[in-house]
């Protein structure tokens, strides 16, 4: 199975968490 489909699968992580995870990996680059 590939990483993507276990991701989903463990729990939909809700816009707001992606935007601030997004955020985060910005401002480590």
């Amino acid at each position: 199975m590939e990483p993507r489909t276990m991701c989903r699968q463990i729990q939909p992580l809700p816009v707001s968490v992606l935007n601030f995870v997004h955020r985060t990996k910005t401002i480590r680059l």
